[in-house]
């Protein structure tokens, strides 16, 4: 539970830092750049090397995680794209009810459950999605409708790639890498998704701020111990994606509520109050098994 409550936590440190890029206008593709980069030296300075290739030759998991590294770029692009064309909410809310890809496949594919659901267990998640959608809500419904009705297709891919690339991170623990090949695995994620950045820049032509450089490096120390615990919390729960991203959602959305409230000096909206209040109810049903054998 201490690695779950880690990956929640260092997520919201994520989400204040991408608002404080917009705040001090920091160049937010340069330091995603700089921030995988830092992921690939943070990583080889904690491993002290990787292991990518055995006396028969590349590991079977290298072109899974060179893959979906290019993934990790193209899902930014688009939620920056979506940020855009219509609102930052919009972006947030097609990335978090992605969530519905890998609890499918854990339920349906993969079978990897911690234990049977029952029906407070699927009330539960279904609590996720509605505290997911109201929290997101706002008193005035101020979303600009493009005029370019192929703009639509932006949430809608956010959404799909947001949800491979959790199922993705569930299957790799589940059939790909060892507990022993994890940090491996993350490296080459980071080492692909920093390489096709790179080249991204270089063809865009857009001058370098070196004020980008700080607020990359920060961001990659702590994306590297997200990725690495979030591989970790999986494996502790025997893979079971319908557990664990359900919690690690509703976990993100109570904590960046509370924590934008104080250092922000956000008010709650009547939206926000209820999303919160369905989030803690959804976690409780979600992990009641958990936490009746906790209070035994």
């Amino acid at each position: 539970m201490i690695s779950l409550l880690l990956v929640v936590i260092l997520n919201v440190f994520i989400l204040i830092l991408f608002r404080l890029l917009s705040q001090f206008l920091v160049n937010t593709f340069q330091t995603i750049v700089i921030n995988y980069w830092t992921c690939v030296v943070i990583g080889l300075i904690i491993s002290g090397g990787i292991q990518i290739a055995t006396p028969e030759g590349l590991k079977s998991w290298i072109w899974f995680a060179l893959l979906l590294g290019g993934i990790f770029v193209i899902t930014f692009f688009l939620i920056a794209r979506t940020s855009q064309v219509f609102d930052v909410s919009i972006a947030s809310l097609s990335s978090k009810v992605s969530l519905a890809i890998p609890v499918f496949f854990s339920l349906v594919i993969f079978q990897s459950l911690l234990r049977n659901f029952d029906w407070l267990n699927y009330l539960g998640l279904f609590l996720t999605f509605v505290a997911i959608i109201t929290s997101s809500l706002k008193k005035e419904l101020d979303v600009v409708i493009p005029r370019n009705k192929h703009f639509v297709l932006l949430p809608i891919s956010v959404f799909f790639l947001s949800g491979v690339i959790d199922t993705s991170l569930n299957y790799a623990t589940l059939k790909l890498i060892s507990s022993e090949e994890s940090l491996d695995f993350t490296i080459v994620v980071f080492f692909s998704a920093a390489l096709l950045g790179t080249i991204a820049f270089v063809f865009g032509k857009k001058k370098f701020e070196s004020g980008s450089i700080p607020w990359g490096v920060t961001l990659g120390v702590i994306n590297v111990f997200t990725i690495v615990l979030l591989l970790s919390t999986l494996r502790h729960f025997n893979n079971d994606g319908a557990f664990v991203f359900p919690l690690v959602n509703i976990g993100i959305i109570i904590f960046a509520t509370v924590a934008s409230g104080f250092i922000f000096k956000e008010k709650w909206n009547k939206f926000k109050v209820i999303g919160i209040g369905f989030g803690i109810l959804a976690l409780l049903l979600i992990a009641h098994q958990e936490i009746f054998q906790f209070l035994r």
